[in-house]
């Protein structure tokens, strides 16, 4: 999240204040005075490191120095840098363009308050970025203020010349132009008639990738409030990975890449499936969830495994403490998720209402008829009272699924030392299922 334009600035100053005073400090040592002496010397010099500081490190000049960035081609605003498909690749590009109803996710069909910068000339020239990205008091940032010259604006950077007032839309005119490519960058060929052909440059866009991370981290945490309680609840994006850019040097890539770490996420772009994603139970809604090491990869079931695993590797190696405790309940409750609540979600929600009424499903106990078809009737139970009772009962069926899923799976784990889950540690299975069921 962008800082404030005062804190950014109290910043500058107080990092100026420190070299300036490292630097007289040292001009002071080379013409051989002693320690006491350079103290009151510096002592006295204060105020006077403090007001240059303070006027070096003005809005006005720090916005003269950005747009001095701007001008030379060290540091340039862009939606689509090229320094993300390869790190020797400085071209980027400016791009707005209106939304277009084609159905694809792609620069133009999302709305976002986001810029990024081509660090053209290196990492050197982030300070310039940031103080455009800053907020003002109305929490907009300072590159939005200097486009409209808002009245905050010309108050905020009073004495700013009149040129430099109206240098951003020059400098966004030219960001818009890439008048040349780079062999570096991935091309596609594309055949024209008479032999002619186009050769396209893909520059990744920047924007739209920080952008869904910023979304997924907005929707991490949830506040639930339970008995005038109020408690955070992390929410859990699966088939979600995780790409570094720029290494240990994320800063060399490009201004948000920077600011981000270098760390980016991404989330599976597959095709839909036209098949049925559920399978309805005939007898017992667990037999469906099989888990089971396979020689073979797959994604949903190696996920299950290496979460038993992980309980198993916690349930031997941590020490019994509040933190390993809250770990231990963490993964239990990924484990009831992923393997069980989202595939019943799916029946909940995908299956028609009724459909345990047909034959094929009357075996199935009615608990579980109840859970799994919450659009059936409540007349047509003969037990109405399990209205009552099917979330204990439920809850009492994960927590066997669970432990005797750890047991089976943990005879093949590559930890030789066995684990017997006792009747307490089955009952916190039990109560994490039902809080599950309560939501």
């Amino acid at each position: 999240m962008a800082e404030t334009l005062e804190d950014f600035l109290k910043t500058k100053i107080k990092k100026c204040i420190k070299n300036e005073t490292d630097s007289r400090k040292k001009e002071l040592k080379n013409q051989g005075l002693s320690k006491e002496e350079i103290s009151e010397l510096i002592e006295s010099q204060e105020s006077e490191i403090e007001m240059v500081c303070s006027k070096k490190n003005s809005p006005g000049n720090l916005l003269a120095l950005a747009v001095e960035s701007f001008e030379n081609d060290r540091l340039k605003p862009a939606t689509h840098i090229g320094t993300y498909s390869h790190p020797d690749v400085k071209i980027g590009v400016f791009h707005e363009a209106g939304p277009v109803a084609n159905g694809y996710l792609c620069s133009g069909n999302f709305r976002s308050s986001l810029y990024d910068y081509n660090l053209v000339r290196g990492a050197a020239f982030i300070p310039h970025a940031k103080i455009l990205e800053a907020k003002m008091s109305d929490g907009k940032p300072v590159r939005e203020h200097w486009e409209k010259r808002t009245e905050l604006f010309c108050k905020t950077f009073a004495g700013v010349d009149v040129q430099l007032e109206n240098a951003y839309c020059e400098i966004l005119k030219q960001s818009k132009n890439c008048g040349r490519s780079d062999h570096q960058i991935k091309q596609i060929y594309f055949p024209l008639e008479d032999g002619e052909y186009r050769l396209f440059s893909l520059l990744p866009c920047s924007i739209l990738m920080w952008e869904l991370k910023q979304r997924l981290q907005s929707r991490q945490w949830r506040q639930e409030k339970k008995k005038s309680k109020t408690s955070n609840k992390r929410v859990a994006f699966f088939e979600c990975a995780q790409r570094k850019f720029g290494g240990t040097k994320p800063q060399n890539i490009s201004f948000l890449n920077s600011e981000n770490g270098g760390n980016a996420y991404l989330l599976t772009s597959l095709p839909p499936s036209l098949n049925r994603k559920y399978r309805l139970p005939t007898r017992n809604f667990f037999s469906l969830i099989r888990v089971y090491r396979r020689k073979k990869f797959s994604s949903e079931n190696s996920t299950l495994v290496a979460l038993f695993d992980l309980l198993h590797k916690t349930l031997v190696h941590d020490p019994n403490t509040d933190w390993s405790r809250k770990k231990k309940r963490g993964i239990i409750g990924a484990i009831i998720e992923h393997g069980v609540i989202l595939k019943a979600e799916s029946i909940r929600q995908n299956a028609p209402s009724g459909w345990s009424l047909e034959e094929n499903y009357q075996k199935l106990p009615e608990e579980q008829k109840i859970w799994l078809d919450p659009g059936r009737s409540r007349e047509t139970f003969e037990d109405t009272s399990l209205f009552d009772k099917w979330p204990d009962q439920i809850a009492g069926q994960i927590a066997r699924f669970v432990a005797s899923t750890f047991q089976r799976l943990a005879k093949s784990s590559d930890i030789r030392q066995q684990i017997v889950l006792d009747d307490p540690f089955i009952n916190e299975i039990k109560k994490t299922a039902r809080g599950y069921l309560d939501e």
